[in-house]
């Protein structure tokens, strides 16, 4: 099972992120200097205008520059893949712990992977996702106390995840421990930012431009792109809440979280990591899937399951390619090159390609560190002039003046690209198949 998840994660990460690149740079900083930043030290408007930064996530990044010190970009891909088997595992365990059943447990932690897959990326919610999963199995292992390390890790690793870690220790410890609720918020403090890490997950909420135009934050939509699978796994996970022997504070929570679900795409995670463990006792099924069954049963099922762990093994060996290379394909490698041979600087940039341009040492306009270019920590709104830009819902010379933009760096598939073609502003230096890099005609 480790195999196979770590092959199909592998396949997947070899596509790099587009925010990984920011992270390895970042660490590579904190290293390097031997403090975290709190200010802008890659974008050009940033660092112009002293932009403050609150790095939430300053501890992931030192660990996958290290990764990459070591291995590189297929380093990352590895890493987060063997984190991926982690995190089946970690799940198998907490579920097996509320369940009984070894082999619901195998189903429903199999379902879960499959459903976190998509967020296993070299960020920082892969490690997120298996601290918090390590929490919830301390819990109900009545190790409370250590849920406070946990927490503190999890929060110099991915700050703005740590509503999630309250959350979650309130429900296992509202009756037994209450005391340890305030403790655990507490800890949220140790950290560089102190109270500005408390307030971080909050402030951003308040900024609606973020749920407009950024994917993983807009309301989930359970149609299309595959979606129909987590529809299923959301419906079937509801109806037991419905079950008459069920807890309350078990429906509550899972309530809770399937709101959450709902309301942004990055959400879904939840409902694999904690819904299914939550739920899994009231999972009724029949036979071998009994939830008060404390064996497998012998027979059918034990072929079953090793003939499909041969299988897996068999696409394993013939299906990954795991040469020790990472796909860059879909980013601007060459347009890169010709920056860089030819000095141009204040560029605007395509929001994906930021993290890139920051890999390559050269300074971007945007990147995926969205926060700093809206107004949740400074006196900007770049960020929703930037999409109003790029959706064509603006005049393009209002951003290109107000910023003092020199050059453009665009990606042919962008909607916008066709109407900047028509507008008649820029003059090309450089294209390729996938980009082009225009210099603004200030004088039209």
């Amino acid at each position: 099972m480790f195999s196979t998840l770590f092959s199909f994660n592998y396949q997947f990460n070899r596509n790099v992120d587009s925010d990984t690149f920011w992270h390895v740079k970042t660490g590579e900083y904190i290293y390097n200097s031997r403090s975290v930043p709190t200010h802008d030290i890659f974008s050009w408007y940033g660092t112009e205008n002293g932009l403050e930064w609150i790095n939430h996530e300053w501890l992931y990044d030192l660990i996958i520059f290290a990764v990459h010190r070591g291995f590189g970009l297929y380093g990352t891909a590895v890493f987060t893949s063997v984190l991926a088997g982690a995190v089946f595992y970690a799940l198998y365990g907490l579920i097996l712990i509320r369940c009984r059943n070894p082999l619901l447990s195998l189903v429903l932690s199999l379902a879960g992977i499959s459903g976190l897959i998509p967020f296993m990326t070299a960020r920082p919610q892969s490690v997120s996702f298996l601290l918090l999963i390590a929490a919830a199995v301390l819990m109900e292992r009545k190790k409370h106390l250590w849920v406070i390390p946990v927490i503190v890790t999890g929060v110099n690793l991915h700050g703005g995840f740590y509503p999630m870690y309250i959350l979650l220790t309130a429900y296992y410890l509202w009756r037994e421990k209450p005391l340890i609720i305030p403790m655990a918020v507490l800890s949220v403090l140790i950290n560089p930012y102190g109270a500005e890490t408390l307030a971080y997950p909050f402030r951003v909420q308040l900024y609606p431009e973020f749920n407009k135009y950024i994917i993983e934050w807009m309301p989930t939509t359970f149609i299309g792109n595959g979606n129909e699978v987590h529809l299923a796994v959301y419906l079937l996970l509801l109806l037991s809440v419905f079950n008459k022997r069920i807890r309350a504070e078990d429906a509550v929570f899972s309530v809770i979280l399937a709101v959450m679900t709902i309301t942004a795409e990055r959400h879904m995670a939840f409902l694999y990591l904690l819904v299914i463990p939550v739920l899994s006792p009231y999972i009724a099924m029949n036979g071998i899937f009994h939830p008060r069954a404390d064996r497998l049963k012998d027979g059918p099922a034990s072929i079953i399951f090793t003939g499909l762990a041969v299988l897996m093994l068999a696409v394993v060996a013939f299906t990954t390619d795991f040469r020790r290379e990472v796909s860059l394909d879909r980013y601007p490698r060459e347009a890169v090159r010709y920056i860089k041979n030819n000095n141009l600087d204040r560029i605007c940039n395509m929001y994906n390609d930021g993290g890139f341009l920051i890999y390559n040492e050269i300074k971007p306009f945007i990147d995926g560190r969205a926060d700093i270019f809206a107004p949740v920590y400074n006196n900007v709104d770049l960020f929703g002039e930037y999409c109003r830009f790029l959706s064509v819902q603006e005049d393009f010379k209002i951003l290109l003046d107000k910023y003092n933009i020199d050059y453009l760096l665009v990606n042919k598939k962008e909607k916008a690209y066709l109407a900047m073609v028509r507008s008649g502003l820029f003059n090309t230096v450089y294209q390729d198949d996938l980009y082009v890099i225009w210099q603004y005609n200030k004088t039209d």
